[in-house]
């Protein structure tokens, strides 16, 4: 459950509202531990957690988007290619992992 209020109008970069957010006791803990490790505040690094989570959706949300456009328009990759390509990077990856294992 989050509620949120608006502290600011003015619409600037400087404008922030508060948000109340349920977790648990358990990354309560978590949280104050990472907080006292660097002398910043739960909110900072809530703050933080949100605005990666925020990117890395919006990110995804425009790739898939793009995707979507692509094969609407017939941009798309052959079957057989796709299979190529991943045959290619499974033997790839197998062969790193062989030599690795003999190191």
């Amino acid at each position: 459950m989050a509620n949120s209020t608006r502290t600011g109008s003015t619409g600037n970069a400087g404008d922030s509202v508060v948000v109340n957010v349920r977790m648990s006791l358990e990354e309560r803990g978590q949280l104050d531990d990472l907080a006292r490790a660097t002398g910043r505040s739960r909110g900072y690094h809530i703050a933080q957690a949100i605005a990666a989570y925020i990117d890395e959706q919006r990110w995804q949300i425009a790739h898939i988007q793009k995707g979507i456009s692509d094969a609407d328009a017939g941009r798309l990759t052959p079957h057989a290619d796709v299979m190529a390509y991943a045959s290619m990077r499974e033997t790839r990856t197998a062969q790193r992992d062989c030599t690795h294992a003999h190191v």
